[in-house]
This record gives C-alpha cells, sequence and structure tokens, in this order.
C-alpha cells in the first residue's frame, strides 16, 4: 500500500486528477464521488485529457435526485468534467431520480461484477481526497491513498455494489 500526505488540498486534487487521466487512458472502470471539493479535480483532468473514450465512468454515491438537479453528483461530473472535453467516456450513472430503493436495486444489478481500475473513495468538507487506486488481484486489492493532511476522521462504508469483490 502507498500513502501520499499532501499539505495543501490542491496539490491532492492535482494529483487526484492525474490518477484519473491515467486510468481514462489506459481504458479503466473509474468511481467518482460527489460533493463541495471534487469539482477541481475533475475539471484538472478534464484539462489533461480531451479524450476519455476508452473509459467507463460510475458512481461511488449518488442522490435520490433526477440527474439536472443541482444536488445530483452526475451534474457535478457533467459540469466539471464531461461538459469539458471532447471524446466521451462510457457512463453508468445511478438513477437516483427512480428513487432510491429501485435506483439501489438497478445500480446493484449493474455493478455486478464490476472490476475498477480507480475509485474516488471520499472527499471531505474540508478538501481533503481520498483516493484508491485498486490493482486487482488473486491476492485482494492495493493501491495508493492520496490525502492531504487531516484535521477530522470521517469514515464511511462504500455502497455494496462498489465494495471491494473478491
Amino acid at each position: 500500500m502507498n500513502i501520499r500526505v499532501f499539505d495543501t488540498p490542491r496539490e491532492a486534487q492535482s494529483a487526484a486528477a492525474e490518477l484519473l487521466v491515467e486510468s481514462a487512458r489506459a481504458g479503466e472502470h473509474i468511481a467518482l464521488s460527489g460533493g463541495d471539493s471534487p469539482g477541481p479535480a475533475y475539471e484538472l483532468a478534464a484539462g489533461l485529457e480531451q479524450d476519455w473514450s476508452a473509459a467507463t465512468l460510475w458512481w461511488g454515491d449518488e442522490r435520490c435526485v433526477p440527474p439536472d438537479d443541482d444536488r445530483s453528483n452526475y451534474l457535478l461530473v457533467k459540469k466539471t468534467l464531461l461538459d469539458r472535453i471532447t471524446q466521451q467516456p462510457e457512463v453508468h450513472r445511478v438513477q437516483g431520480e427512480l428513487g432510491g430503493d429501485e435506483a439501489a436495486a438497478r445500480y446493484d444489478s449493474e455493478t455486478e461484477g464490476l472490476r475498477l481500475g480507480l475509485a474516488l473513495q471520499g472527499i471531505g468538507p474540508d478538501g481533503r481526497i481520498g483516493l484508491l487506486y485498486m490493482a486487482w488481484s488473486a491476492g485482494g486489492i492495493g493501491g495508493s491513498f492520496l490525502l492531504p493532511r487531516l484535521r477530522r476522521h470521517r469514515e464511511r462504508e462504500p455502497p455494496r455494489s462498489l465494495r471491494a469483490r473478491r
């Protein structure tokens, strides 16, 4: 496991953007997150690479709202990444407008057997980014965490559909 700690959120966002672009170029499946602070990392990634056509995007979490609602994590990615690139990835968004139970059931079905190359695990209100670069192997998961210096700790279990499948 490789853990990198950055002095500022911007340094972590830049490193996250570089990993996002590396994964997109490699044609990996990428799970994105929402919230107030990932936008800069997505914007930086869009500036680094215009062709995301080899990548497949998934969401690690979403709200039960339509995709054009200001609270939608999909809308955040659309505005900060998808609208800024010329070649689009394959996109598998959570259909939050269906309501929690239906949306979760459909997404769990759609993600069955999914192997992620990269998962944006969490972004806190102070701009911290935890990014896990997943290396899938028979031995389990390995990877790198990118973290700004933390002022507080928060844990959250990922949705069932995006937990490690062994």
